[in-house]
């Protein structure tokens, strides 16, 4: 929504964005920083201390900066997964956040 702040009285006007990248400009200055794309194919490993080494193939749900979490979807069986960005294509798996149901 845009609003001309110089005649409030106006109505707020709708402008269509032309892409992503216009709305993450908001959020961030350097667009360059952007290490994965919505719809790439990105390369998912285990963290770093986990005591199994796996890399799987996926493809990226939405676009994150380095850094930041996403969503992947597994190539292998299609289920959706959380990671962090650590560089172009490139993402580690993080801790599964569901509760468990069993007692300690």
């Amino acid at each position: 929504m845009l609003v001309d702040c110089n005649h409030r009285e106006a109505p707020a006007q709708m402008k269509l964005a032309s892409g992503s990248a216009h709305i993450l400009a908001a959020k961030h200055d350097n667009l360059s920083s952007i290490a994965i794309y919505a719809g790439t194919a990105v390369e998912v490993s285990s963290s770093a201390g986990a005591p199994a080494v796996i890399h799987l193939s996926a493809t990226a749900a939405e676009t994150a900066f380095l850094g930041q979490p996403i969503r992947v979807r597994l190539s292998a069986n299609g289920h959706f997964v959380t990671g962090l960005v650590r560089g172009p294509h490139l993402v580690e798996l993080v801790a599964a956040s569901r509760p468990s149901w069993r007692k300690p």
